[in-house]
């Protein structure tokens, strides 16, 4: 699986949001529901953003799934059992799930700390070795446009990569936003 990791405060995070709204014409979902909640699609940055406040070390990402129609079926929403008394009273929870989907993960600021966001997003060659398995939930890998997939998360990573990065920690751009918690004292940190 293909993974791209560069730092964005929440700031930066609506900017990266904005565009694959606009541009990129995306549909955005939460990755994962709150326990004993069903899965949402969230229609803005703003939205995304009010979904995932700060919730302290608890809450590690603000982590999301990005789908359109050119890229293939509608994303499958599955419900997962929680073990009974596991989370205080609660059943279930749900994710998104589908064979092409976008996944963007943003790292929030913990403990004087901003954690690595990441761009990731399933290859064709990995999604077929996988199709026995998962096809009877998640249909066949065929009904994917493999070339749709790929072209939209390379023009997501360039924007990220190029439009959006003022300078670099390593390897991994680092956004305005970001940049400037750095400014302020903020660590960048490790995966």
């Amino acid at each position: 699986m293909p993974a791209f990791r560069f730092y964005a405060s929440r700031d930066d995070a609506a900017a990266v949001l904005t565009f694959a709204f606009g541009e990129l014409g995306c549909r955005v979902y939460e990755a994962y529901s709150r326990y004993g909640d069903t899965l949402r699609e969230l229609g803005s940055s703003d939205e995304v953003l009010d979904a995932f406040p700060d919730a302290g070390p608890a809450q590690r990402f603000i982590n999301v799934s990005l789908w359109s129609p050119a890229l293939g079926p509608k994303p499958t929403i599955r419900r997962l059992p929680l073990v009974p008394g596991s989370v205080s009273g609660h059943t279930h929870w749900h994710m998104v799930d589908g064979w092409g989907l976008i996944n963007l993960q943003f790292g929030i600021v913990s403990g004087g700390t901003l954690r690595p966001s990441e761009l990731k997003y399933s290859s064709e060659a990995r999604a077929r070795r996988w199709e026995e398995t998962l096809a009877s939930s998640l249909g066949p890998v065929d009904a994917w446009d493999w070339r749709a997939a790929e072209t939209l998360a390379r023009r997501l990573h360039y924007h990220i990569g190029r439009g959006l990065t003022v300078r670099r920690q390593g390897a991994r751009p680092v956004l305005a936003g970001a940049a400037a918690l750095a400014s302020s004292g903020v660590t960048l940190g490790a995966p």
